[in-house]
Formats: C-alpha cells, structure tokens, sequence
C-alpha cells in the first residue's frame, strides 16, 4: 500500500480523497420539470449544507435549473461519479418551512402534479429566475 502523498492528486482525484474521509450525503432536489421525481446532486463544496426548503442552482440536462432541496440523504441509486454537484446556494436561509414544504409534497402527490413545478410556479418570477429575496443595502 502507497502512502497517500505518493498517490495522484489531480483536481479530480484531490476531490474524491477529501471526500472519502466524510460519509456522502447526496441532496434530492425538485427541479421544474414534468417528471414528477426528486433528482440526487452532490452538495457543493466549501459552503454550508444547505437545509430543506432553499433554493439551489443546478444543472438539469443542457440548462440551469433552479430548483428547491427537498432532502438529504445518505445513499443514491446513482453512483456518485455520475452525480454533478449543486452550482450556486442562492439562500441564506431555506424560503420554505418544514410545513410548507411537506404541504407541497402532499398536494404534490395528491393532484399527481411535478413537484418542482408546484414550487417554482408558486413563487413570484424573480424568485424563480434565482434573483435574491431581499434588496441589498
């Protein structure tokens, strides 16, 4: 066995050294799309783990999508160097509530609608184009 300064240490396999001594977590995120299934996404590196209920920037196919975290979990059917990583936490603190949120779930689930379309058309459009909240200053 190598010693692991003598192992490569591309930017590729820096990430996946530093990653293996944390256990994985993997965000479920609704994105607005006619599927009604949450997508797994690794969180982004170097910034707090965003909490169910924030908005998120990712991509989704040939877009970016902003999207809602609806979960954490700890394990994913896809494998993990399939995966691509959150781009942007756009909150600071998560938007929706618990309550809200599993409010959405049920109606969700109940009216056999997409997830991530029920919350991002709920929202007003800045919201949805991923624009801030709150004004600066």
């Amino acid at each position: 066995m190598r010693p692991a300064s003598s192992l490569n240490t591309s930017a590729s396999t820096g990430n996946v050294l530093r990653r293996a001594a944390f256990p994985k977590l993997y965000l479920k995120i609704a994105v607005p799309s006619p599927l009604r299934t949450s997508f797994d996404y690794l969180p982004p590196e170097n910034v707090p783990l965003p909490e169910a209920g924030t908005r998120v920037r990712v991509r989704f196919g040939r877009q970016t999508q902003v999207g809602f975290v609806v979960g954490v979990n700890s394990e994913s059917d896809v494998p993990a160097d399939k995966l691509r990583a959150v781009d942007k936490v756009l909150d600071d603190e998560a938007l929706l509530d618990a309550n809200t949120l599993k409010l959405y779930t049920w109606a969700s689930d109940y009216y056999m609608y997409p997830l991530g379309q029920a919350l991002l058309s709920s929202l007003p459009r800045a919201l949805r184009e991923g624009k801030t909240l709150y004004a600066p200053g």
